[in-house]
Parts: structure tokens; C-alpha cells; sequence
């Protein structure tokens, strides 16, 4: 979660200067990379990408989803 006066400076930021939220990322230290309950009822922004990363194992794993109306769609992705 982000502190409310930094969220708000961020989006008016990103509105003045024509920018869209891509993604949004977080990770799960202890469960897989899969959107928990709480993240698909707190997924207010449907046209990003929630990118979550498990910790649960030495080599860390990143999952990426798009979550809308509580459907969540993993997504392919490519590292560069």
C-alpha cells in the first residue's frame, strides 16, 4: 500500500505529464505468485498489469496478471 498523500501525488503526476500505470507490483513472501483474495478485491485498475514475485523458494518466480471484475488472466511476458 502506498501512503494516500504519495498515491495522490503520483497519479496527479502521472495525469500532468500524460502517463499511464503500467503495472503494479508486490510480492508474496510466503505463497505463490498468484493473486491472493485481498489482491483481486483491491485490483482498482484493470488496464494494468499486477506483477507479484514468490519468495517462497531461492529461485524467485515472477507471475504477471491482469484482474478485472475478479477474473484474474495470467499474462506472457518477455525479460530483456
Amino acid at each position: 500500500m502506498m501512503e494516500p498523500r504519495e498515491q495522490f501525488w503520483a497519479f496527479g503526476n502521472m495525469r500532468q505529464n500524460s502517463l499511464d500505470l503500467l503495472a503494479i507490483y508486490h510480492s508474496h513472501t510466503h505463497t505463490p505468485a498468484y493473486p491472493s483474495a485481498t489482491d483481486i478485491r483491491l485490483a482498482y485498475y484493470p488496464e494494468s498489469y499486477y506483477l507479484i514475485i514468490t519468495l517462497m523458494t531461492p529461485e524467485a518466480g515472477l507471475r504477471v496478471y491482469s484482474i478485472h471484475d475478479g477474473t484474474v488472466v495470467e499474462e506472457t511476458f518477455e525479460t530483456i
